[in-house]
């Protein structure tokens, strides 16, 4: 997600814009542990080139002017969150983190 002028908006998303509403959802609100943003897009990968691909994408996505001191400069940050889910192989147990 990239955020600008405290407005959120999907990198993932074509088309996406600033006026969209999103949120952050702390992990008090969500009853997960991970933080999470309302309304954008969660892409599953399972290889380092799909997850490459995907910060690619939103790269590109992200809206960069010029400005007097830097030719592509950016007044908003990105924020990337990468969950992760597997399953230990002796415990069959599941496990989150991110």
């Amino acid at each position: 997600v990239e955020i600008y002028n405290e407005m959120v908006r999907d990198l993932l998303s074509p088309g996406s814009c600033h006026s969209e509403k999103h949120s952050i959802i702390t992990a008090q609100s969500s009853g997960s542990a991970c933080p999470q943003v309302s309304g954008v897009q969660r892409k599953r990968v399972t290889t380092v080139d799909e997850a490459q691909d995907l910060v690619r994408r939103a790269a590109a996505a992200r809206k960069v002017e010029a400005t007097r001191m830097n030719a592509t400069s950016s007044r908003s940050h990105t924020l990337f969150m990468l969950y992760i889910t597997g399953v230990h192989a002796d415990s069959d147990q599941k496990l989150e983190g991110f």
